[in-house]
């Protein structure tokens, strides 16, 4: 009981922060696609983008050379502009995933910035990488962003358009959300992306 109280309440806070957060940027002349929001790419939207990320990303891991803060920041705008999602969910990924700690393994395997397991990655990429190079390209952050949110937007397809499915699906598999067995952390997972999501754009 207290197991299904607890997903209730992690569930109750997704719901409270994406319709009070989301709903709002129909006024604000975003495309809103279910739960996607398009931004078009101008270079005074990329340049606050890339300031207020830089600041973000440093304070979470004071350790981050420049050269290292600003490949992230380039490659996360990149990425979002080419699959048409909203920068700062990537990055919000990226800081619950990872702390934006480069080299950051988990305790399945996971490695890199948005923490995708060699197996994962090799299968998404047809398996022509040795498993050795593969952690050596998880640990960049061109090939994880790249490869980590091309996963996660296969997912949001899958789902048919639901980003909280996909994300729940990206942390504990696919398999464990269609049947409905998802492990109570990935509800406190998704609650903190979604909450990070808000911190980051509440005072743009």
């Amino acid at each position: 009981m207290k197991f299904i109280k607890k997903n209730y309440i992690y569930l109750f806070l997704i719901v409270i922060i994406v319709v009070v957060f989301f709903f709002p940027f129909k006024k604000r002349g975003y495309k809103r696609i279910g739960s996607e929001l398009t931004i078009s790419e101008h270079s005074e939207e990329r340049q606050k983008f890339s300031i207020r990320a830089y600041g973000y990303i440093v304070k979470i891991n004071k350790k981050l050379s420049k050269e290292d803060a600003l490949s992230i920041i380039n490659n996360t705008w990149n990425a979002s502009q080419e699959r048409g999602r909203d920068p700062y969910f990537y990055l919000a990924i990226a800081r619950v995933e990872s702390g934006f700690i480069l080299g950051a393994e988990g305790k399945h395997g996971e490695i890199g910035l948005w923490q995708m397991k060699v197996k994962t990655a090799k299968y998404i990429s047809s398996g022509l990488i040795t498993n050795k190079k593969m952690r050596r390209l998880l640990r960049k952050p061109f090939f994880s962003i790249n490869i980590g949110s091309g996963h996660l937007e296969d997912l949001i397809d899958m789902f048919d358009g639901n980003i909280i499915k996909a994300l729940m699906a990206y942390n504990c598999g696919a398999s464990k959300v269609k049947g409905k067995n998802i492990p109570d952390g990935t509800y406190e997972h998704i609650t903190k992306v979604m909450t990070s999501y808000y911190e980051l754009k509440k005072d743009e």
